[in-house]
């Protein structure tokens, strides 16, 4: 029973914090008594009285609304010890602490459970006691990182001096700002830091791992990694330092350093400033990217708070994923000098893939965006902002400044910006970028799609062009740019899933193919991509981490490589469970088929051995039935 519920066949009963808009559903990690018990470990009085001052009041407490999108003078925000809810009689806003972290903290479900659980010093749950040792060493790495992160954090605050504060001022930095995002400085010595983590009993390799120190290529010994640098921690949604960026106050190269990747921080998957503007971001139901440390700053204290930076580096399709769990609307603002530009074009195909609805700025006279403030303002700026083009338009407006209209030139456009026009996910959107692009290169936008077509035709890639339509058969839908693809979007949740999971790993591809359940499955779009996947990966079994980017230009819903939750991306024994509930699902689902229409067919032509043939396909679903 409580496998069909994960298929949906069943509704879940709903747990007691459903009515916060929380679902406890098929991807969710950990059980619903689980997370129960975690959220009775927390006080919600306690998590709200950190961002917002509370007073005891009839029914509880009360004080001003937190949430950035509801400033107000005269306290109306209402928070009930006893129930654990908080409501806005203001704004509106209600929920519990679940709710709470997610809209003002940005956090996801999963996450949010393991803040609280932590903060309550409630161990997660564990798999198998060998897993177990293996989750318990990496978690106990984890915060062990984390601990040296914060020594190191706090040491660079007591090292800031007149020199390192200087700078921050001349580049119009406050005291509030430097305060609030905790900067700091490291000092010229090679062991400062080092001295501070060995008074504090860090371990030396830890430190080494965090990426605060680096061993000595001759002899014994660590030194500081960061040295004579202004300090940025980057720091969690939920506050905790994961690394640091160090800009250099002398002349040398590299002029910012971020930390190395470890097991806590990535620069692929981590935006700076999320701690602080994070509920910003939701509230306005936007975001401004950024390049570096300093835009960010300079724009926070500017009154631009729904802001984000990419640590100096490339965006990455991981961090617009993260943008679009808090907004869909996005304002690209890099620096104004050919590197700015050359950025704001590589992000434009990312953001797009991501579903995400991009506008682009790039600031006049080569400025970067603190200089721009401090040379004509905020006022400026924010005018700036709301005239932001389409970042595609911007885009395509820089790549045809010297347009003059030739075939050569009509060709090359159009073969630059292929990669763009498919990137988009709404076809909608596609269709009216299209025309502008149609209209701005002369073009018709017939000739257009079948050059797109051709193009990819010329590159070996196949696709189908023509199918004969087979009664049931879910008819293919055709691709604005006149591509025909694989119909997906009213496939089954259990076959839906059973792709999804097949494209995650090749233990679980060779699964599903050892179970023979192409046959079996009821949908001829996911029918086709399995036989599909099946003839490619045994032909070429090297290819398989290609299947799905491979996959995502042959259907029409590319959403279904990504059915499973990423944040459950290391659960594999809920993978695993989910895996066995959808054959299960399809197994049963297909005998009821061929036991429906078997006593269709005996109705009009009853035999002896379509009467066995039913009997014996009932005892088979009854036995199926008897091992769960």
């Amino acid at each position: 029973m409580r496998n069909q519920s994960r298929l949906g066949r069943r509704p879940r009963p709903e747990p007691p914090w459903a009515a916060t808009e929380i679902i406890c559903d098929i991807y969710m990690r950990y059980s619903e008594e689980f997370v129960q018990r975690v959220l009775e470990a927390n006080n919600l009085q306690d998590l709200i009285s950190e961002v917002t001052r509370l007073k005891p009041a009839r029914q509880g407490f009360m004080g001003r609304c937190p949430f950035p999108d509801h400033p107000e003078k005269t306290p109306s925000f209402s928070v009930s010890e006893s129930k654990q809810v908080y409501h806005c009689f203001g704004c509106g806003k209600s929920g519990n602490l679940l709710t709470f972290l997610r809209d003002y903290h940005a956090m996801g479900f999963r996450q949010s459970v393991e803040f609280l659980a932590d903060r309550a010093r409630i161990e997660l749950p564990k798999s198998d006691p060998e897993q177990a040792a293996v989750e318990d060493q990496g978690q106990q790495l984890k915060r062990k990182i984390l601990a040296a992160n914060a020594v190191a954090r706090d040491f660079f605050v007591t090292q800031m001096n007149e020199r390192s504060r200087s700078y921050l001022q001349a580049r119009g930095l406050t005291e509030a700002t430097i305060a609030t995002f905790g900067l700091g400085f490291a000092p010229e010595g090679w062991d400062g830091l080092h001295r501070a983590l060995e008074r504090k009993q860090i371990s030396l390799a830890v430190a080494e791992t965090a990426g605060l120190l680096r061993q000595r290529r001759e002899g014994t010994g660590h030194y500081d990694f960061f040295r004579d640098r202004v300090m940025f921690p980057i720091r969690r949604v939920s506050g905790e330092v994961i690394g640091f960026g160090g800009r250099i106050l002398a002349t040398g190269e590299p002029k910012y350093l971020n930390s190395p990747d470890s097991p806590v921080f990535s620069k692929g998957h981590t935006l700076y400033g999320l701690d602080q503007t994070a509920r910003f971001i939701r509230a306005e139901d936007q975001v401004i990217i950024v390049e570096g440390y300093m835009d960010l700053l300079a724009l926070f204290q500017a009154g631009f708070k729904n802001v984000v930076a990419t640590l100096g580096t490339a965006l990455t399709f991981e961090h617009a994923l993260a943008i679009g769990r808090m907004t869909k609307n996005v304002i690209v603002l890099f620096d104004g000098d050919q590197p700015g530009q050359e950025a704001a074009e590589k992000s434009l195909p990312l953001l797009l893939s991501a579903a995400l609805r991009p506008r682009g700025l790039v600031l006049p006279e080569n400025l970067d965006p603190d200089e721009y403030l401090l040379a004509r303002g905020a006022e400026s700026l924010r005018e700036e902002i709301q005239r932001a083009p389409d970042l595609f338009n911007q885009v395509l407006l820089h790549w045809t400044l010297q347009y003059r209209g030739t075939t050569t030139e009509k060709a090359g456009l159009m073969e630059k910006c292929q990669p763009l026009f498919e990137a988009m996910k709404d076809s909608r959107l596609r269709e009216l970028y299209l025309a502008d692009f149609s209209q701005r290169i002369q073009v018709n936008a017939a000739q257009i799609k079948r050059f797109f077509a051709e193009t990819r035709s010329s590159s070996g890639s196949h696709r189908p062009t023509e199918r004969k339509q087979i009664p049931g058969q879910v008819p293919p839908e055709e691709r604005s740019d006149g591509e025909v693809l694989v119909n997906l979007k009213q496939a089954p949740k259990a076959e839906r899933l059973l792709l999804c999971l097949a494209l995650r790993s090749r233990v679980q591809l060779d699964f599903i193919l050892q179970q023979n359940l192409l046959e079996l499955l009821f949908h001829s779009g996911i029918k086709q991509i399995f036989q599909w996947i099946r003839d490619t990966y045994r032909q070429e079994p090297e290819k398989f981490d290609k299947l799905a980017s491979l996959i995502t230009t042959r259907i029409d819903d590319p959403g279904v490589v990504f059915e499973f939750d990423p944040s459950n991306d290391d659960n594999e024994e809920l993978e695993a469970e989910v895996l066995r509930d959808c054959v299960r699902r399809i197994q049963t689902d297909a005998a009821k088929f061929a036991i429906e229409n078997l006593r269709q067919n005996l109705k009009i032509n009853p035999t002896r051995e379509g009467m066995e043939k039913l009997v014996q396909l009932q005892k088979d679903r009854l036995n199926e039935y008897a091992k769960r």
